[in-house]
């Protein structure tokens, strides 16, 4: 996800496609990414982590890889759609099963999981950089695909290598965890209250903003005449800052909360938008780096972190890879597009910047009101099942 921004101005330049054309390609990636969440939600909750991840290690690093045979826009539209279709279990099966197996330290278990992702960020950007410039793109695409199919096949073997015998006992803390929270939650009782729709409404409000910068950001610094290597080292410290915070942050969200976490992530995204638009040298770039870096890092964790805090873990995969994949289907559809819509008319990123900051403040009222939902009883919770059946 991080390594597209890398890629594009390599792919104009040979293919001669405008940057609303070459967006196109990480909007298909984004919107499969985003229905794939919502499904494989569910075949978590019904098969289990491993048959997930075995998807995503074959469909995402094989779509990856076919990528170095792109000859034109159609192939690189359906190869983005094969890696999006699958992708989705990296991200949802891990944070999922992450909390439903360890619940009494989900703060903790999160923040290492998701401190994987800031890894990735830190270590890719650099890398494909040096090797695009070196050996081209193609070879670039091979050896990301290769990587990731390599990396999330041993994930399968490790996470398979835990004894079935610990499996129940887990379960069975985070059934006790959870009714100590909430009990009773159904998925239709979920989707219904003011609170879910808050979080999935400023969810995907946030995750526009964040898919443009994601995409945008090295072609907009390139644009202002930084070196690719020094926007692609921006790239890497957003994501990089990333580890050290998510590594703490369950400590954190011990005295704060997720809730407080996540409206603050946000906040403080839109506020490094302001030095983005006044982007002039590597300083402002680099400080733009920190401060947006600071809110996503807590922005993975913080979505499944709060879901489960909210409705428990009876149906947690169901409803992360609902708001996870609504999210990436909006964010998909209109975080690229608006930042090459924007260059291709006006030849500037100004009119994409000022509306990725517009929504990323909404997004932070949004989740700040959401607040705790009430507390449903068992006994209520049976009833309301009785009636709804």
């Amino acid at each position: 996800m991080w390594g597209m921004g890398v890629f594009f101005k390599p792919l104009e330049t040979e293919f001669g496609w405008t940057r609303t054309i070459t967006s196109s390609g990480y909007t298909a990636f984004m919107v499969c990414y985003g229905i794939s969440a919502i499904f494989i939600g569910r075949l978590l909750d019904r098969y289990g982590y491993r048959f997930v991840l075995l998807l995503a290690a074959f469909g995402t690093g094989g779509g990856i890889i076919l990528l170095s045979q792109v000859q034109d826009i159609n192939q690189f539209r359906i190869f983005m759609i094969i890696s999006g279709l699958a992708i989705g279990g990296a991200f949802i099966g891990p944070t999922t099963v992450g909390q439903q197996w360890f619940s009494q330290r989900r703060g903790h278990v999160l923040g290492i999981i998701t401190s994987g992702f800031g890894i990735g960020a830190a270590f890719f950007p650099p890398l494909l950089n040096h090797i695009i410039y070196n050996y081209g793109w193609r070879r670039g695409y091979v050896v990301l695909g290769s990587f990731i199919l390599v990396s999330i096949l041993a994930s399968v073997i490790t996470l398979g290598s835990v004894s079935d015998k610990e499996k129940p006992l887990k379960k069975r803390q985070s059934n006790v965890e959870m009714q100590s929270v909430v009990r009773g939650w159904s998925v239709r009782q979920i989707i219904r209250t003011p609170q879910f729709i808050l979080l999935f409404v400023g969810g995907a409000l946030g995750t526009i903003g964040f898919s443009m910068i994601q995409v945008h950001l090295v072609p907009y610094a390139t644009d202002l005449g930084i070196s690719p290597a020094s926007a692609a080292t921006a790239m890497a410290l957003t994501g990089g800052l990333s580890i050290p915070i998510r590594l703490g942050i369950g400590f954190v969200e011990k005295k704060t909360g997720w809730h407080k976490i996540l409206v603050a992530a946000h906040f403080l995204m839109a506020i490094s938008i302001i030095l983005l638009i006044n982007l002039d040298s590597l300083p402002i770039l680099y400080s733009f780096a920190v401060i947006f870096g600071l809110g996503l890092a807590a922005l993975a964790p913080g979505i499944p972190g709060l879901l489960g805090t909210y409705f428990g873990m009876g149906s947690l995969g169901t409803i992360v890879g609902l708001t996870i994949g609504g999210g990436q289907i909006t964010s998909g559809l209109l975080g690229p597009y608006i930042g090459g819509a924007s260059y291709d008319a006006t030849g500037s990123y100004f009119i994409a910047l000022v509306i990725t900051i517009t929504l990323l403040s909404i997004a932070t009222i949004m989740l700040f009101i959401a607040r705790h939902p009430p507390v449903i009883e068992k006994e209520s919770a049976e009833s309301y099942n009785k009636k709804a059946n």
